[in-house]
Formats: structure tokens, C-alpha cells, sequence
């Protein structure tokens, strides 16, 4: 559910920083995502613009695999939020799960993965940036090595 691009030109867009600690359970995250805006499972309506949602983290023991079966969800590696109004959708994977503070501005902690398998269910899973921070510094330092840098 990660990938690591290096882009042909620097950018000068703002960027997020990693988080290196899972937000906990009750604790307030948003994500953004271009996917449909009907309920699942249907999906034909599409935003004209970017969408966010704000959501809360939800304990590792309600988002297992009676939630996530199909690919389930595994608690190490994912973080599972709901939205009281709003979730990620089909056509969000690959999207931002933040976290927002005052002095350090927003802080990406998960990568959009999967919906409830679960009718009326309005769980997220999502890949989890900390526990994937080794892969990605790993990644980081071998894409900087490669473009001598």
C-alpha cells in the first residue's frame, strides 16, 4: 500500500512530514481523496474537487478481520479510523490519513487502504506510515544514493 516516487525536477508544494508514532484510539485524523461521494457499495458520483473527512481512530480490537476480510486488515501495520459524516470511498486509495497540530502543522500517519467489508459500518483501514518508517527511509536513502545526492 506504499510506494516511493522520485519525481524528475524538485517541487516547491508544501510538503507533509512522516509520523514516526500511531495516533491513538479516540484520537482526531482527516484524510482527502477524489473517490465517490455515493455510499458504498455504489459509486457514481465523483467530487469536482478534492474531499476530506474528519474522522477518529478506532481501537486495533473493532477494525479485525470481522470488519476486514477481504483483504482483511492486520493491527501492526494498519490504522483504522471511522467518520461520524464522511470516509475515505472507492476511488481514495492511496490518500493521505493526517493528524493536525498547532506547532507542527499536519503530520501523514497512514496511506487509504481499505473499506468495511461490513454494511453500515463506516470504517477505514489504513496503511500505517510508523510502522512502515524503516521500509521508507530505507527507500528514501537508496533513491537520494542512486540520484547522487
Amino acid at each position: 500500500d506504499l510506494a516511493l516516487l522520485r519525481l524528475a525536477e524538485p517541487q516547491a508544494s508544501p510538503v507533509l512530514g512522516l509520523a514516526s508514532a500511531e495516533p491513538e484510539a479516540g484520537g482526531p485524523v482527516a484524510t482527502a481523496g477524489w473517490g465517490c461521494t455515493d455510499r458504498p457499495p455504489r459509486c457514481r458520483r465523483f467530487p469536482t474537487h478534492l474531499r476530506t473527512a474528519e474522522q477518529r481512530v478506532v481501537s486495533d480490537s473493532r477494525c479485525g478481520r470481522s470488519t476486514f476480510w477481504n483483504p482483511p486488515a492486520h493491527a501492526r501495520t494498519s490504522i483504522c479510523a471511522r467518520g461520524s459524516k464522511a470516509v475515505a470511498n472507492l476511488g481514495d486509495s492511496g490518500g493521505p490519513l493526517v493528524v493536525g497540530s498547532a506547532e507542527v502543522g499536519f503530520t501523514q500517519v497512514g496511506v487509504a487502504s481499505l473499506l468495511s467489508d461490513k454494511p453500515g459500518r463506516p470504517l477505514n483501514a489504513y496503511a500505517s506510515v510508523p510502522s512502515q518508517r524503516g521500509w521508507i527511509d530505507r527507500a528514501t536513502a537508496g533513491l537520494l544514493q542512486d540520484s547522487g545526492r
